[in-house]
């Protein structure tokens, strides 16, 4: 890992390391982000630039509003984009940049998600000039001076275009994470939130051969950028196991996170263990308004109505 701040520089890399670079391409980087450098260009993960004024390359970069920026050969910046994620100063987060110039897209991960997806209509241009990583060609001390101001692990740049799947087994080969199962609205299915409700949301992580509930930390969860405000320890499923049950509250929950895979949309869940050990679940969600919501309501009381007419006669 490299510790870049106010006062490093990083040496170039070989200019050759992009030679098979031509339409499309893949970075990732890790990242412990210590916040804004004292300078004027923001934090630099990966400058592919060369020069910064001759158009061509391509910069990986943490924004003045703290998010992931993502810019390919342009000196007005009308290529740029950015992540919806806001970088946490402090903790290890898992970067991912991907451009393909067939379809004009450009996408930004975030620990092994996709986070954002933008037209970026820029033909891709090499660099002939060496590319560095952590910060740009400036000097310490320099007005233009754009350190990463932290630490930056596994850099990684691949000429091809790494899939969701790839990215993500990446995020979690790296931090030998543990898959945990999780149940959103335990008992219903399928499972149905209003976003604009003012209640809470309940999600069990469940007991499994490989995971003892109790040894979860609360208070280290996190499902769509919200901590959850209470939590018991119960029989969820009723297979004679200790699950752990946690309450979000719904207007806390931020659903442009979730993951959309074209037939279903997932809430991920992110946590660790007492031990340390990274945990994450998923579980699919239908977002639907009041009106069905309360449409819902009514069909299952009328189910109840007539079950109990049944029951009668």
């Amino acid at each position: 890992a490299l510790e870049i701040t106010d006062y490093e520089y990083v040496g170039d890399i070989p200019s050759s390391c992009d030679d098979t670079i031509t339409t499309e391409f893949t970075i990732t980087a890790w990242v412990n982000w210590y916040g804004l450098p004292s300078y004027d260009h923001g934090s630099y993960l990966f400058d592919g630039r060369g020069n910064p004024y001759a158009g061509t390359g391509f910069l990986l970069y943490i924004s003045f509003g703290s998010q992931i920026g993502f810019w390919l050969n342009d000196i007005n910046m009308d290529s740029n984009m950015f992540s919806k994620h806001h970088m946490q100063i402090g903790t290890w987060t898992f970067v991912a940049a991907v451009f393909n110039s067939e379809t004009n897209l450009g996408k930004i991960y975030i620990n092994g998600e996709l986070d954002n997806t933008d037209s970026i209509t820029k033909e891709f241009l090499q660099s002939s000039d060496d590319p560095v990583i952590g910060t740009n060609h400036w000097a310490p001390g320099d007005g233009n001076w754009a350190p990463v101001n932290g630490v930056e692990d596994e850099v990684r740049l691949y000429n091809r275009v790494l899939s969701d799947q790839e990215i993500y087994a990446l995020y979690k080969q790296d931090w030998g994470m543990l898959d945990v199962s999780i149940d959103v609205k335990p008992g219903e299915y399928p499972n149905m939130i209003n976003p604009r409700s003012p209640g809470k949301l309940g999600v069990a992580i469940l007991a499994s051969e490989q995971l003892n509930a109790s040894d979860v930390d609360p208070e280290s969860i996190e499902l769509l950028g919200a901590s959850p405000v209470l939590w018991t320890m119960e029989d969820v499923d009723t297979d004679g196991d200790t699950d752990l049950l946690l309450h979000f509250s719904i207007p806390d929950m931020n659903f442009d996170l979730l993951v959309d895979e074209s037939i279903y949309h997932y809430a991920n869940l992110h946590g660790q263990l007492k031990k340390g050990t990274l945990i994450e679940g998923r579980d699919t969600v239908i977002i639907i308004g009041p009106l069905i919501e309360q449409l819902l309501v009514i069909l299952q009381k009328l189910t109840t109505f007539f079950m109990m007419i049944a029951g009668l006669s």
